[in-house]
């Protein structure tokens, strides 16, 4: 028995050994296939296991472009909590129907910092500025009212919805030598036809020596145009003293 198994294997021995070869040689072959060696789009999606790819299989900043992206192929659950940021998406890529509209506030409120008030006309007031307030002083003469007015940017539209002016929000400190004798907010456009047009859309001239927090509305709506910014504005006459702002604040909402 074992000399006709000898016999056997003697006389198969090249065949064995080219059996041998040509298995080793496959295992190599295998073993060697780069991305060259695969015919392009050769790979389909059904052919990649769930969660097979991860992030460090894309070679970064070229491995997947937006175009590589079905339109609604990626939902929220598919993107990492942070993981976009402003650098993410490509510039003038949105617009007003990639924003969902629900996400938005129902109010707006813009805190004008103390530095942005300003002297305004002639005679000049003396501004100077504290942590959390702006103080007004009459620069040297009595008798005669003083302005000053806030530089504020104001957006127009958020998500191509127009912004609404619902209050102005004073918080102040005046005396008997320096009393508010004015309050108002100016919507100024730009225009083809004139360079400003400012139109004052809550005004009150109420001669106030308190100290304290007061909230002022439109007598009727104000929606901004696209050339429109908002321009809140304070009068104070001086006989002496000094006037001081606390948090004033701009109040809006989405239309």
């Amino acid at each position: 028995m074992s000399s006709r198994i000898s016999d056997h294997v003697g006389s198969n021995v090249v065949g064995y050994l080219a059996l041998f070869i040509a298995l080793g040689g496959t295992v190599y072959a295998a073993d060697k296939v780069g991305s060259n060696d695969i015919k392009a789009g050769a790979v389909k999606s059904k052919q990649i296991g769930d969660d097979k790819i991860k992030s460090k299989d894309i070679k970064d900043e070229k491995g997947v472009k937006s175009r590589d992206v079905k339109d609604g192929g990626l939902t929220e659950a598919d993107i990492a909590a942070g993981s976009l940021s402003g650098s993410s998406i490509e510039d003038d890529s949105l617009s007003a129907a990639d924003i969902d509209e629900s996400t938005f506030p129902s109010t707006i409120r813009l805190n004008i910092p103390p530095t942005s008030w300003v002297t305004a006309g002639i005679p000049d007031a003396d501004v100077t500025y504290f942590i959390g307030l702006a103080k007004v002083e009459h620069g040297g003469g009595v008798g005669i009212a003083r302005n000053v007015h806030a530089d504020v940017q104001v957006a127009n539209q958020i998500g191509g919805r127009s912004m609404e002016l619902t209050s102005f929000e004073l918080c102040y400190a005046a005396n008997a030598s320096a009393v508010l004798n004015e309050v108002t907010v100016r919507t100024i456009e730009s225009t083809a036809a004139a360079l400003f047009k400012d139109t004052a859309v809550i005004s009150d001239d109420t001669d106030r020596s308190d100290s304290g927090c007061r909230t002022y509305e439109p007598s009727q709506t104000v929606v901004l145009g696209p050339n429109e910014f908002v321009e809140p504005g304070l009068s104070v006459h001086f006989s002496g003293g000094e006037f001081r702002i606390y948090r004033t604040t701009l109040v809006l909402q989405p239309r």
